[in-house]
């Protein structure tokens, strides 16, 4: 486990300083945000929910991002068990969580989208 928690930084410190170097470039951050809402201007006319929806699908995007690196490091704890119940046991537990978390972002965006296009 201590292994892991070395490796874990280094596989996520590039994602991680990637988007804050974006971010920070950006004059505007909302810009990502309002990304394709009709009305910029005028807030009142929808662009509050389809932020909120841009919003969810960003986050979405990120913890999905996280859940695949999750299930790499599953996939490495069981092949470095070398037979040892315990490490193939975390691995199992690790890739059955990750593969659960999967499937509920990706049909969380799917009934975020689905009810924006529906009360649109």
């Amino acid at each position: 486990m201590k292994r892991l928690s070395y490796i874990l930084p280094i596989l996520t410190g590039p994602i991680i300083f990637k988007v804050s170097t974006a971010s920070a470039q950006n004059a505007n951050i909302l810009e990502g945000i309002y990304k394709g809402c009709k009305n910029i201007q005028d807030p009142d006319k929808g662009t509050l929910t389809c932020a909120i929806t841009n919003t969810i699908n960003m986050l979405g995007t990120f913890v999905g991002a996280i859940l695949v690196v999750m299930i790499i490091i599953s996939g490495i704890i069981y092949m470095t068990s070398m037979g040892n119940p315990d490490k193939v046991g975390l691995a199992k537990k690790t890739l059955v969580g990750a593969i659960i978390g999967l499937i509920i972002v990706v049909l969380s965006s799917f009934t975020v989208n689905l009810i924006y296009t529906l009360f649109q």
